[in-house]
């Protein structure tokens, strides 16, 4: 009775476990693989999937690591893509893809990523969390100098300090690390920079998502109210029709270095709606400081575009984009146009192609 009841207790355990085991993994063609490696390129490959990808994860982990060993970037890419985990690891694998294949922008972005649910509290989002789950890759020592922060900690090391301020030190020094990217503070960078100069960190999805950002609210870019955004998303708490109704997101991201500091910054399309048929939508360019990031004003593109890419390539922002025509109901834009925006003096500019 006793062991039935054990293996009950655990049934629910082994049921998720089953679940996880079951889950879906996308299937490599050659439209994925094109599409993922152009994702790639840009930075925005974005692993989404929680617990139903973990039973995968666990199952391509060692060929990852075979991939990073032997410097295959385009399928360590795509393997990470295709199981899709939310990991701190599988971030860091992207970015290690990313520098191989020679694209820094999107690198810093993804060891960013990588960073921020390295010394966050997600649950299941660190690899530490599980015996040998790292691969051999001390995170929290590798990724710090590939951001350009402050003197590597290592993990192995904040675990066991020989001495009682040993280890206040290392508490206090990653602590430092993880404020640079949830709160934006300024840090100080490695031996690369001399005096007590400071590193701007690069822009991540999770800063990016939690900004105070002003909205194109016509043509003539007149702005609309500050919004702070929460996980990319603003809603008023009044019901859709009621007059104060409004409501506002990030559509798209795009990372890359726009002021050639060699650190990422991000642009980002976001919308709103006051409560009509109609989504008007802008584009900002998001700069990485040594302080607070840096929202430029927001640029008008249209109400209802359909946006065919967004990405930043050269230092530019660009937007391949159905717009309104002439002749066009609001619904069905047909006028195939490609905006062009660049950084000047703080400010997100456009310019003729």
């Amino acid at each position: 009775m006793k062991a039935w009841c054990g293996f009950t207790a655990q049934f629910p355990a082994l049921l998720l476990l089953g679940l996880a085991a079951c889950a879906p993994v996308q299937t490599m063609s050659p439209e994925f693989r094109a599409q993922t490696l152009n994702a790639l390129r840009s930075g925005t490959i974005n692993l989404d999937c929680g617990a139903s990808c973990a039973w995968g994860w666990v199952n391509e982990r060692a060929r990852m690591r075979a991939f990073d060993a032997a410097g295959d970037w385009e399928s360590l890419a795509l393997r990470v893509a295709q199981v899709g985990y939310q990991k701190d690891l599988a971030y860091y694998y992207l970015g290690r893809a990313a520098e191989g294949l020679g694209y820094r922008e999107a690198a810093l972005a993804y060891y960013g990523d990588s960073y921020t649910l390295a010394t966050g509290s997600q649950p299941g989002a660190q690899c530490r969390q599980v015996a040998g789950g790292c691969m051999g890759v001390d995170l929290l020592a590798v990724l710090p100098a590939k951001l350009k922060l402050s003197a590597p900690v290592s993990s192995s090391a904040s675990r066991a300090s020989s001495s009682e301020n040993q280890a206040g030190a290392g508490d206090k020094s990653r602590q430092v690390l993880r404020n640079s990217l949830d709160n934006q503070t300024r840090v100080e960078t490695d031996s690369e920079f001399s005096g007590n100069a400071t590193a701007a960190a690069p822009i991540t999805r999770k800063i990016l998502d939690n900004l105070k950002m002003s909205l194109a609210a016509d043509e003539k870019d007149s702005q609309t109210e500050s919004v702070a955004f929460r996980g990319g998303k603003y809603k008023e708490n009044v019901p859709f029709g009621d007059p104060d109704y409004f409501e506002a997101g990030v559509s798209m991201r795009a990372f890359g270095d726009l002021n050639d500091d060699g650190v990422a910054d991000a642009a980002a399309i976001i919308y709103y709606n006051s409560g009509g048929v109609g989504h008007f939508y802008s584009v900002v360019a998001v700069l990485a400081t040594s302080g607070k990031p840096h929202v430029t004003k927001a640029r008008w593109i249209d109400d209802r575009p359909h946006i065919k890419s967004f990405k930043i390539k050269d230092g530019r922002v660009l937007i391949d984009a159905l717009l309104q025509g002439p002749n066009d109901a609001r619904c069905c834009p047909s006028m195939r146009k490609t905006l062009t925006y660049v950084v000047r003096k703080y400010n997100l500019v456009g310019v003729r192609n």
